[in-house]
């Protein structure tokens, strides 16, 4: 099962964007690597459209709609775009091992992390990500605004990017999984989709093949991307969007180098892929595309006419195709900012950030040695000193984010939601390449004294002897990072996956289950189908997004007996069922006021209990239903008591 289902997702993941390629001209690298980000432009082109059309989302809307894009494109083509760079075979083929390598050891590691895909992640934002999929899959709704549902069901102007949870939802669609492992799945790619989009972004600027090899490899030992954001969060779309950042970047070279009108329409569709996935990446692709005009007309000391009408053919372009997110994104920026609190001394902060070490003690030596040695040989990679400067900055921007306070700090960091993590993520972006670099000049080193066969050995024993080093490119340091989010609790335990399981056959359709949104029972959504009243753990910003109801019955359901208000609030929400579970989405939460002791509740009487969950079903105060009789059962049965043991719970150690 595991097998097919990440045959799946990556045939989901790449097919659209290497037909919509193919039809632009795409070859080679460029194609296979922009493959990804072109599918998720159909996703951001789709989503809004189909249900404007009338359409549910389907495999068929996505298929369809790529067709007739691929068609367009075709019709408007006109002869193929500038080749690539000639490479020998042989180069190809190491390149290509070194990207199979990365892919192979993203996949191995999520894959034993998870227990083959099928483990439930266990924080914050993982819960929201289940539900969107769950959602668009069952409802066939993939309007941005319909995931209002979930986190402010009240809210009137909601919008949430939802290009990632389309394409999961597309999976799920299949049949060959549930919701948590076409999540895991289609997150163990990220690698390799990393080490792809890296290897375009380096081939098109014509950076040597053995540094572009070695880069390839190197996207997976990083503990800050994506492992850090794969459990920070966890931060699944935008760790999506990161990786895929070089890919469309390498898009836009290629169209400024070569702008061809198909070619300008399948860049400007990367870019709407980006603002799908996470509009905070397509800003900073926007940073970055910035650093990237500026050293090409400074190299070459005018600004070309051709290139600002192909910068605004894309605009337009992107703007055209993508206006649905455009607009989405501008309403969501009025809404309350976050600002993280302080989170270490500046010292602290940079030295994390310096020594690779955001999320473990313990610095990442054998990575930051070849990165010294790559700075002192940068001016062999000047056509990325864009790059370096923009992820430098980024860098200085997770500092700030860490170690300060202010408006400033708060205003150039609001994009990433003044979150360190999401910003070191963007820093790496040049730190791969340039550690790439160093590895890549020790090799040289060793190699060119010696006669050629004793020196090919030579490097290939050091390349060993790396390997050795870093414990294999750090695959059990970042496998551990990975295990943390699936841990099998706190937040969602097996046995309250059981009593979820027993509360699908309670509930009738229409209803709404109420719950603490804290104890990671809003998973029931995404595990089960039922809907509960609290979608995602609530972070304090949803103002009126949630209505009056919700917020009300959270404060005060254990007054049900004597408060009319409760009662009138359950009944409009459609309420016949309590889920009460033992964890909490970060050690840090309490339960919801309204939910403490409601075994003292007269109009609620238990239908399920084990040690870690318990299910009360909504009775009058007298104790009886109107439908129910004097001595028989109530609706949902007999209480049902589980003989499975206490288990211990794991005391989350990630923040929210």
């Amino acid at each position: 099962m595991s097998v097919v289902l990440l045959a799946l997702s990556a045939s989901l993941l790449f097919l659209p964007g290497l037909v919509i390629g193919l039809a632009a001209g795409l070859r080679g690298w460029l194609l296979a690597a922009g493959a990804p980000v072109l599918t998720y432009g159909m996703t951001g082109v789709l989503g809004p459209l189909a249900p404007a059309l009338g359409l549910r989302w389907s495999p068929w809307v996505l298929l369809g709609g790529t067709a007739l894009f691929a068609l367009a494109l075709a019709v408007i083509r006109g002869r193929l775009a500038e080749p690539e760079r000639v490479w020998t075979r042989s180069k190809h083929l190491v390149v290509a091992g070194s990207v199979t390598l990365a892919a192979g050891v993203g996949v191995g590691l999520l894959f034993f992390a998870s227990k083959g895909f099928s483990a439930i992640p266990q924080f914050w934002d993982a819960i929201f990500h289940g539900n969107a999929v769950r959602f668009i899959a069952d409802s066939g709704d993939s309007a941005p605004s319909g995931l209002n549902v979930i986190a402010q069901p009240a809210a009137q102007n909601y919008f949430y990017p939802n290009g990632y949870h389309l394409l999961v939802a597309t999976v799920h669609q299949f049949g060959a999984g549930t919701v948590v492992q076409a999540l895991n799945a289609m997150n163990a790619l990220l690698i390799g989709v990393f080490a792809l989009s890296m290897t375009a972004l380096l081939r098109t600027l014509r950076v040597r093949a053995a540094i572009v090899a070695v880069a390839a490899v190197l996207c997976c030992a990083f503990t800050g991307f994506p492992y850090d954001l794969l459990t920070w969060g966890p931060l699944y779309p935008y760790a999506t969007g990161v990786a895929l950042l070089p890919a469309a970047l390498a898009l836009v070279v290629r169209a400024l180098d070569a702008p061809r009108p198909a070619l300008v329409a399948v860049t400007a569709l990367a870019l709407v892929g980006l603002t799908a996935i996470h509009p905070s990446v397509s800003i900073a692709a926007a940073v970055f595309g910035l650093g990237l005009l500026a050293q090409r007309w400074l190299t070459a000391r005018r600004v070309p006419p051709g290139e600002l009408l192909t910068l605004a053919l894309l605009a337009a372009g992107a703007l055209a195709l993508g206006i649905a997110h455009v607009l989405g994104t501008l309403s969501a920026a009025g809404g309350p900012a976050y600002d993280w609190a302080v989170q270490r001394g500046v010292p602290e902060a940079l030295g994390r950030l310096v020594f690779f070490t955001r999320s473990f003690d313990e610095p990442q030596w054998w990575l930051i040695l070849p990165f010294v040695i790559g700075v002192l040989a940068f001016r062999r990679l000047l056509p990325l000193l864009w790059l370096l400067v923009a992820s430098l900055g980024f860098g200085l921007l997770s500092v700030g984010a860490a170690a300060y306070e202010g408006p400033w700090v708060a205003l150039l960091t609001a994009p990433w939601w003044n979150d360190e993590w999401r910003l070191a993520a963007l820093y790496l972006l040049a730190v791969v390449p340039v550690t790439a670099l160093g590895l890549v000049t020790v090799l040289d080193l060793v190699r060119r004294p010696l006669p050629r066969r004793i020196g090919l050995v030579a490097a290939a024993l050091s390349v060993l002897l790396f390997g050795y080093l870093s414990n294999g490119l750090y695959h059990q340091r970042n496998g551990n990072r990975l295990a943390i989010t699936f841990g099998g609790g706190p937040t969602v335990t097996e046995l309250e996956q059981q009593a979820m399981n027993h509360l699908a056959g309670l509930v009738r359709p229409g209803e709404i289950v109420f719950n603490d949104a804290q104890d990671g029972s809003p998973w029931m959504w995404a595990l089960t189908g039922v809907r509960p009243a609290f979608g995602h753990a609530l972070a304090g910003t949803e103002g009126d997004g949630l209505g009056k109801e919700r917020p009300l019955l959270r404060e005060r359901f254990h007054a049900y007996d004597t408060d009319p208000e409760v009662r009138a609030a359950a009944k409009a929400l459609g309420v016949r069922f309590v889920f009460i579970g033992q964890g909490f989405v970060t050690g840090s939460q309490k339960r919801a006021p309204g939910l403490v002791e409601l075994d003292k509740v007269r109009s609620l009487r238990v239908v399920y209990q084990n040690p870690d969950a318990k299910i009360y079903q909504l009775t009058e105060p007298d104790g009886q239903r109107p439908a129910d009789q004097p001595g028989k059962t109530p609706p949902g049965g007999p209480v049902v008591v589980s003989s499975s043991p206490v288990k211990p719970k794991p005391t989350s150690s990630t923040p929210s």
